[in-house]
């Protein structure tokens, strides 16, 4: 991570919170550095806003250099065998994820799937856990849902969505994401085919997972998903959380912070904010308490390689916060 940094006239400045709006914004944490990734060279710095204690990255690509910053990002990597199919076991686990998910959001279920989602009751850690990977879809009752995945990278979860027989589709930015994803079978779009006429009030259940954080303005395209939603839809969102005791434990080398892909990191308060002012009525917080491990050996395996690099611990921060902000918001009726 030594080559220059990037030119001046390739960044634009950020004078207000993306989330609520505020010009009130103060210096929070500099010197942070693409420590994941390395596709962009130099420091950058994030300011928070005092109105919301959300983080703005104070100089982020332009729209013309962005693309740049993706340079062999995760979501363009190959689809990994299925590691629930290599084994008895696994593929127990296979079955059960696939009969509780067809028994409670599928467009169709049997008998055994009931059977299944009736036991899995009983097991509140892999009931939960498939609940999240399907990303809280309602309850389909047996009919078909129309889902959209904004932000499908390689397509896992639209694969996981049309097993239990519903129609997916799922939108990206990055075409080699769109071009992976659809060597699967699966519908995918770029962002720039979309067709507002069309996707208007079309959606049964929005999601948008580790996207907010990744766009010039969060609030505009919150508007677009409720538009796009059918009234009662579901909007799923997870990124991370500006007030986490993981930035306050790690500072420069947190995951979340993710410079310069990460242009604003919400708090709580901030995503309220910004829900509210997008027409959404009703916002649920998950809590995801198993995240926070991995996150924080991300965070060793960084400061490892730079030992001589200060983290700027002892940052404020909340500690009964978790990592991630993960959320379902409902459109009115």
């Amino acid at each position: 991570m030594t080559a220059e940094a990037w030119p001046k006239d390739w960044l634009e400045p950020v004078h207000a919170c993306l989330f609520c709006g505020s010009s009130e914004l103060e210096p929070f944490l500099d010197g942070v550095r693409d420590w994941y990734f390395e596709a962009v060279p130099g420091e950058f710095t994030f300011s928070r806003c005092l109105r919301c204690q959300s983080l703005v990255l104070d100089n982020r690509p332009r729209p013309e250099h962005i693309a740049k910053a993706y340079a062999g990002y995760y979501t363009t990597a190959e689809h990994p065998p299925d590691d629930e199919a290599l084994s008895v076991k696994g593929a127990l686990r296979q079955r059960v994820r696939i009969g509780y998910a067809r028994a409670r959001f599928g467009a169709s279920s049997d008998v055994i799937d009931q059977g299944i989602a009736f036991a899995t009751r009983f097991l509140p850690a892999r009931k939960r856990s498939i609940e999240i990977q399907y990303r809280f879809l309602p309850e389909a009752q047996d009919r078909q849902l129309q889902v959209l995945d904004y932000g499908c990278g390689n397509g896992d979860y639209l694969e996981r969505v049309a097993e239990i027989g519903h129609e997916a589709l799922g939108v990206d930015f990055d075409p080699d994401a769109v071009s992976l994803a659809r060597s699967r079978g699966l519908n995918v779009i770029e962002n720039d085919a979309i067709d507002e006429g069309a996707f208007k009030q079309r959606f049964h259940h929005i999601t948008a997972n580790h996207v907010l954080e990744h766009v010039d303005d969060p609030v505009r395209l919150l508007k677009r998903f409720h538009a796009w939603l059918k009234p009662g839809g579901n909007l799923f969102l997870e990124l991370p959380n500006a007030r986490s005791r993981g930035l306050s434990a790690d500072g420069r080398f947190w995951r979340g912070l993710e410079a310069p892909r990460h242009f604003a990191l919400p708090s709580k308060s901030g995503l309220d904010s910004a829900l509210a002012r997008s027409g959404f009525v009703d916002f649920d917080q998950i809590e995801r308490p198993e995240l926070e491990e991995a996150m924080a050996n991300h965070a060793l395996a960084i400061k490892k390689r730079f030992p001589q690099v200060s983290s700027g611990v002892g940052l404020p921060g909340d500690p009964s916060e978790g990592e991630f902000i993960t959320a379902i918001a409902r459109k009115g009726a």
